[in-house]
Protein backbone atom coordinates (compact mmCIF):
# COMPACT_ATOMS: atom_id res chain seq x y z
CA UNK A 1 0.00 0.00 0.00
CA UNK A 2 1.49 3.34 -0.98
CA UNK A 3 1.37 6.36 1.26
CA UNK A 4 -0.55 9.45 0.27
CA UNK A 5 1.73 12.23 -0.92
CA UNK A 6 1.57 15.00 1.67
CA UNK A 7 4.29 17.22 0.20
CA UNK A 8 3.32 20.25 -1.86
CA UNK A 9 6.24 22.59 -2.41
CA UNK A 10 4.49 24.95 -4.83
CA UNK A 11 4.18 27.78 -2.26
CA UNK A 12 7.76 27.26 -1.11
CA UNK A 13 8.94 27.39 -4.74
CA UNK A 14 6.97 30.59 -5.25
CA UNK A 15 8.22 32.33 -2.11
CA UNK A 16 11.87 31.34 -2.76
CA UNK A 17 11.67 32.14 -6.47
CA UNK A 18 12.60 28.49 -7.08
CA UNK A 19 16.00 28.92 -5.39
CA UNK A 20 16.74 25.22 -4.79
CA UNK A 21 19.50 25.86 -2.22
CA UNK A 22 17.20 28.06 -0.14
CA UNK A 23 14.35 25.57 -0.51
CA UNK A 24 16.62 22.78 0.71
CA UNK A 25 17.63 24.88 3.74
CA UNK A 26 13.98 25.54 4.61
CA UNK A 27 13.14 21.85 4.25
CA UNK A 28 16.16 20.90 6.36
CA UNK A 29 15.12 23.28 9.15
CA UNK A 30 11.61 21.80 9.11
CA UNK A 31 12.91 18.21 9.14
CA UNK A 32 15.32 18.94 12.01
CA UNK A 33 13.12 21.08 14.26
CA UNK A 34 9.56 19.83 13.74
CA UNK A 35 10.01 16.53 15.63
CA UNK A 36 10.40 18.53 18.86
CA UNK A 37 7.12 20.34 18.21
CA UNK A 38 5.49 17.07 17.22
CA UNK A 39 6.53 15.44 20.49
CA UNK A 40 5.18 18.43 22.43
CA UNK A 41 1.88 18.26 20.54
CA UNK A 42 1.50 14.53 21.18
CA UNK A 43 2.11 15.13 24.89
CA UNK A 44 -0.39 18.00 24.95
CA UNK A 45 -2.97 15.82 23.20
CA UNK A 46 -2.46 13.06 25.76
CA UNK A 47 -3.09 15.60 28.53
CA UNK A 48 -6.07 17.13 26.67
CA UNK A 49 -4.33 20.50 26.88
CA UNK A 50 -6.26 22.29 24.17
CA UNK A 51 -4.47 25.62 24.64
CA UNK A 52 -1.01 24.05 24.19
CA UNK A 53 -2.14 22.02 21.17
CA UNK A 54 -3.44 25.25 19.62
CA UNK A 55 -0.16 27.09 20.35
CA UNK A 56 1.92 24.39 18.67
CA UNK A 57 -0.41 24.35 15.66
CA UNK A 58 0.02 28.11 15.37
CA UNK A 59 3.80 27.67 15.37
CA UNK A 60 3.68 24.94 12.70
CA UNK A 61 1.17 26.69 10.43
CA UNK A 62 3.62 28.72 8.27
CA UNK A 63 5.77 25.67 7.51
CA UNK A 64 2.76 23.50 6.80
CA UNK A 65 1.43 26.20 4.46
CA UNK A 66 4.68 26.15 2.48
CA UNK A 67 5.34 22.41 2.40
CA UNK A 68 2.13 20.42 2.79
CA UNK A 69 -1.03 19.63 0.88
CA UNK A 70 -4.21 21.67 1.40
CA UNK A 71 -5.74 18.99 3.64
CA UNK A 72 -2.95 19.48 6.20
CA UNK A 73 -3.22 23.26 5.89
CA UNK A 74 -6.89 22.95 6.79
CA UNK A 75 -6.12 20.60 9.68
CA UNK A 76 -3.57 22.95 11.24
CA UNK A 77 -6.05 25.87 11.07
CA UNK A 78 -8.80 23.82 12.68
CA UNK A 79 -6.45 22.80 15.49
CA UNK A 80 -5.14 26.34 15.92
CA UNK A 81 -8.72 27.65 16.29
CA UNK A 82 -9.10 25.31 19.32
CA UNK A 83 -12.81 24.85 18.72
CA UNK A 84 -13.68 21.49 20.23
CA UNK A 85 -17.43 22.08 20.24
CA UNK A 86 -18.01 18.85 18.31
CA UNK A 87 -15.67 16.88 20.62
CA UNK A 88 -13.52 15.82 17.68
CA UNK A 89 -10.55 18.18 17.86
CA UNK A 90 -8.16 15.79 19.61
CA UNK A 91 -8.90 13.14 16.97
CA UNK A 92 -8.09 15.69 14.25
CA UNK A 93 -4.92 16.70 16.14
CA UNK A 94 -3.84 13.07 16.47
CA UNK A 95 -4.39 12.53 12.74
CA UNK A 96 -2.43 15.72 12.04
CA UNK A 97 0.50 14.41 14.12
CA UNK A 98 0.54 11.20 12.09
CA UNK A 99 0.49 13.26 8.91
CA UNK A 100 3.37 15.43 10.17
CA UNK A 101 5.44 12.29 10.81
CA UNK A 102 4.79 11.13 7.24
CA UNK A 103 5.44 14.63 5.87
CA UNK A 104 8.85 14.72 7.57
CA UNK A 105 9.77 11.37 6.00
CA UNK A 106 8.58 12.49 2.58
CA UNK A 107 10.46 15.80 2.85
CA UNK A 108 13.67 13.96 3.69
CA UNK A 109 13.37 12.37 0.26
CA UNK A 110 13.25 15.85 -1.29
CA UNK A 111 16.71 16.69 0.02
Amino acid sequence: MSQKTLVDLSKLRQSTLSDRDFMDKMIQVFVEHTPTDLTAMIEAISKHNLERVSQIAHKLKPSVDHMAIKEMQNQVRLIEAADDSDGNLFVVADDFCQNIEQLIQQLKQEL
